[in-house]
Order: structure tokens, then C-alpha cells, then sequence
């Protein structure tokens, strides 16, 4: 019997992580016993100079605690690799983005404490996109031995539905609002274009402003649940991605597996996870966004030759073949 222990980041809205690493639970084989556990927030209310020393001190004590005969920090939560065994310890990194956006005192903080410290404290590394793989591998070379790449899974919940593409007024659906979603020049590429834009995420004045003045018909929820997000791909005509960052890019591979049209950015990884199985456009250039929604809407032949590209490309990507992958890492840990 295999006894795992998987450390889980504090408990928020955010659940991407938390929803990729249940999927690969759910698909273990019989033989693997495991736990989760969920770190309580100390580091996030940590204050101060005192406060950041107390608090790591409650994340050793946690970690030690809970360590099990293999443990497997699913991520976020890199610094608790300072407090497990080194040699039966998985570390998994999805991105760079805090050490792409973080200036001065705070991303020397974080370049410490969540990557330089933790990749040295652990032998084995995951990287969920080559892409990851890359940029972790170039701010610190000596990693790469460490390094096994392992996609994420797409949820169990994502099942196949075709439905009939409505040319007339496509639904497009559109996950995320922060910067690197890229939503303002979806926005701008969207003017003209008779369609109804769903939107899920926070909206800042700026991007209302936008779609007031781009006169876009829209809809917008803060928050959906697991269950209402697979709904909201099987609602929608075209899933909207052109992201400008990001560690993989879940929004591809479930909206492939729903058997929706992908429109997505031609960086990696986003070009990397897509395989041919979406439209692929510029997504710093608001005119390449616009031409690839027109073509979509307008080009069947077009939608039906993503959606044949799709259904090969997320073999790949099926709940069992990625837990496979992970069980033949930790079978390879010498414990």
C-alpha cells in the first residue's frame, strides 16, 4: 500500500488547483492510500517582520505533522518543501506569474521563499506545461534534472455535448478578468460582431466602460460553481482565451472536451495545450482577435475541422492517462 499525503493551499474561491488535483485522486489506482490536507492561511495573514517568522514556524509544525511516507505539495504552497524530507517530496509549480508581476522587496520575497528555498529542499519537481518548464529552468538552471513535465488533467465533470453552432448570435464565453485574460481587447475586437459575451469574474470600471462604449451585450457572474462552469461551456458557442500568461490554460482543454470551439492565443503554452484543436490568433492585436472570431462565425468548415482536431488532442489530457503518469513518478521515489 502507497500512502500519500497531499498539502493543499488555504481554502478560497479559487479552487483551479484543488479541482485538477481531485480529478487525478479520483483516478489512482486501489493500491495508493492517500490524505489531503488543507494548510491553514498563515502565511497570507502574516504581518510584519515577526509575523512572517511566526507563521513559518506554524507551517513547520503543520508540515511535520502531517508529512506521510510520500508527500506531494500540489502548489501555491511551495515553502512547504522547507519543512518535509527531501527525497519524498513532490513539489509542483504551475507558474511564474508572481515573479513575472512583483517588484522590489515583495518579489525577492517570493523568489525566496516560494521558489529558490523550496526547489532546493526537493528533488522532485513537476511542471504542469513545458512552458513552466522553461521559464522556472531559466531563472534557475539547476533544477532542470529535477523537473518531470505532467499535465493537468481535464475535470471528470467535462463530458462531450455537441450542439448545433449558432451563427446567427453566438454565445462566447470568457473565464477570467484579471490582466492576463486579456478581456479589454475582446472586447474591442467584439465591436460589430453580433454575438452575446458571458463573462465570468470580477469586472472593473474600465472594462464596463468598455463594454458600454463597444456596445457589447453581455452577461456577468462573480462567481460560478463547479457545476454551473460546466454548464457555462455547455451553453456557450466559442470559448474565448486569447490569455497573454499563463502556466497551461484549463479553459482549453475544457472546452475541448465539451466539443466548443477554442479561440486562443498563438504563445505558449497555450499553442502547446491546443495541439490543432483551436482557432489561434495574436492576442496583443485586437484586429487578429476580431478576424478569428469572424471566421469562426462565419467558416462551418472551419469549426468542424477544430472540433475533429479537438477530440484527438484531448486524449492527451483524460483523467486516467495523468494520474497514470504520476503514479510512474512515485514509483520512481526511492522511499
Amino acid at each position: 500500500m502507497k500512502k500519500i499525503t497531499y498539502f493543499f493551499r488555504p481554502q478560497s474561491q479559487n479552487v483551479s488547483i484543488e479541482r485538477v488535483f481531485n480529478t487525478v485522486l479520483a483516478n489512482l489506482p486501489e493500491e495508493y492510500n492517500f490524505k489531503i490536507v488543507i494548510l491553514p492561511d498563515y502565511i497570507p495573514k502574516a504581518k510584519g517582520l515577526i509575523g512572517i517568522v511566526k507563521a513559518f514556524l506554524k507551517v513547520r509544525s503543520f508540515c511535520r505533522k502531517n508529512a506521510g511516507t510520500l508527500n506531494h505539495i500540489t502548489g501555491d504552497i511551495h515553502y512547504c518543501a522547507l519543512f518535509l524530507p527531501r527525497k519524498n517530496t513532490v513539489l509542483t509549480i504551475h507558474d511564474l506569474i508572481s515573479l513575472k508581476t512583483l517588484k522590489g522587496i515583495k518579489r525577492l520575497y517570493i523568489w525566496l521563499f516560494w521558489y529558490y528555498l523550496p526547489l532546493k529542499c526537493t528533488n522532485n519537481i513537476t511542471c504542469i506545461s513545458q512552458f513552466t518548464a522553461n521559464q522556472l529552468i531559466e531563472l534557475f538552471p539547476w533544477v532542470k534534472g529535477k523537473i518531470t513535465i505532467i499535465p493537468n488533467p481535464v475535470g471528470l465533470e467535462f463530458i462531450m455535448k455537441p450542439q448545433l453552432f449558432n451563427k446567427n448570435c453566438p454565445t462566447i464565453l470568457h473565464i477570467g478578468t484579471r490582466d492576463n485574460k486579456n478581456l479589454e481587447r475582446v472586447i474591442e475586437s467584439l465591436n460589430g460582431v453580433n454575438c452575446h459575451l458571458r463573462i465570468i469574474g470580477n469586472l472593473s470600471e474600465i472594462q464596463l466602460s468598455l463594454l458600454k462604449t463597444n456596445n457589447i451585450r453581455y452577461t456577468n457572474d462573480i462567481f460560478v460553481t463547479d457545476r454551473q462552469i460546466v454548464k457555462e461551456y455547455e451553453d456557450c458557442d466559442i470559448v474565448s482565451f486569447p490569455s497573454t500568461y499563463e502556466g497551461f490554460g484549463m479553459p482549453i482543454i475544457e472546452g475541448q472536451m465539451t466539443e466548443r470551439i477554442v479561440l486562443t492565443s498563438d504563445i505558449s503554452p497555450m499553442k502547446d495545450i491546443c495541439g490543432e484543436g483551436a482557432y489561434l490568433v495574436d492576442p496583443y492585436d485586437v484586429i487578429s482577435i476580431r478576424n478569428g472570431f469572424k471566421i469562426i462565425i462565419a467558416d462551418a468548415d472551419c469549426r468542424k475541422c477544430i472540433l475533429d482536431n479537438s477530440r484527438k488532442n484531448i486524449q492527451k489530457y483524460l483523467p486516467s492517462v495523468i494520474s497514470n503518469v504520476y503514479c510512474q513518478l512515485y514509483s520512481q521515489i526511492k522511499l
